[in-house]
């Protein structure tokens, strides 16, 4: 029996040593414009021991088609874009491929849209 209490205790204070939250979620509230769309978000951390509030602000770019007509925002990540509709839903993903950049070097990459 205390083997079993012993096992369990290592294991807790393992887990316990992994999870590392230097900061801790609060909330993440949409940026939206006159037009009603969203156009980025801000999201509000504190650290661990809640004395210092942290707030990052991300902007979303617009995309527009061929005729100049907006038609939805660009989130800008590592190695490619997330593709938004006017209400922030995530509609799509635009990847980077590198090895293309050697024959085409304005090319942006890969575009994937979903739809729903």
């Amino acid at each position: 029996m205390s083997i079993r209490i012993s096992i369990l205790a290592a294991s807790a204070l393992a887990m316990g040593c992994t999870t590392l939250p230097a900061y801790q979620l609060d909330g993440r509230s949409n940026l939206i414009n006159g037009d009603g769309h969203v156009v980025g978000y801000r999201l509000t951390t504190h650290d661990a021991h809640g004395a210092e509030a942290v707030a990052q602000t991300v902007l979303y770019l617009p995309r527009n088609n061929e005729q100049g007509e907006l038609v939805g925002y660009e989130e800008r990540i590592a190695g490619g874009s997330i593709l938004r509709d006017f209400n922030g839903k995530v509609v799509g993903e635009r990847w980077v491929d590198m090895r293309s950049r050697g024959s085409n070097p304005r090319n942006k990459g890969l575009a994937v849209v979903f739809l729903q």
